[in-house]
């Protein structure tokens, strides 16, 4: 469909503006085992993420376009009220479910490197050359598209490379 009023692509980036409604944008195809590489910067308490294994897609026009699964969470993790009181809401987790460990998130304005490992029931995040966190799935994973979310934060995402391993 159309381009989300909120999402901008400048040069190499797509940029998304703050404020407005959340609108998400997700990928055409659709993975079930894939990387995923993808640079990000945020504006301060920013909070954003990049959903996979979706289980729900919304085209609720109220709600913007979203979906329920797993997220790779990405926030200003010295900023976002998120991030700053819930570890499970930082930078490289598992989004309110597993906490990163050995995350460090460059400051914001700098792009963080990111890599997203779904194979399989298995799965790996990766922040700027460490891995984070991991996790066994208890079920084989839906195939679905991916998902860069916009929760209304400024953020830009850059150098997105995604390859299926199947």
């Amino acid at each position: 469909g159309p381009s989300p009023s909120s999402w901008r692509v400048e040069g190499d980036v797509l940029h998304v503006l703050a404020g407005g409604k959340a609108e998400s944008i997700r990928t055409k195809d659709t993975y079930r085992s894939f990387e995923l590489e993808f640079e990000w910067k945020t504006s301060p308490k920013g909070n954003s993420g990049v959903k996979y294994r979706l289980f729900y897609l919304s085209q609720t026009p109220a709600l913007g376009s979203d979906g329920a699964g797993y997220e790779y969470q990405v926030a200003d993790d010295n900023g976002d009220p998120g991030a700053i009181g819930h570890p499970v809401e930082r930078t490289g987790a598992l989004y309110n479910q597993i906490a990163p460990r050995g995350a460090r998130p460059k400051p914001v304005g700098e792009f963080n490197q990111s890599r997203l490992v779904v194979k399989g029931r298995h799965s790996e995040h990766w922040l700027n050359g460490v891995k984070v966190m991991e996790f066994d799935a208890e079920s084989e994973p839906p195939e679905s598209p991916i998902l860069l979310q916009h929760h209304t934060s400024e953020f830009w995402f850059r150098n997105l490379r995604v390859q299926r391993l199947e």
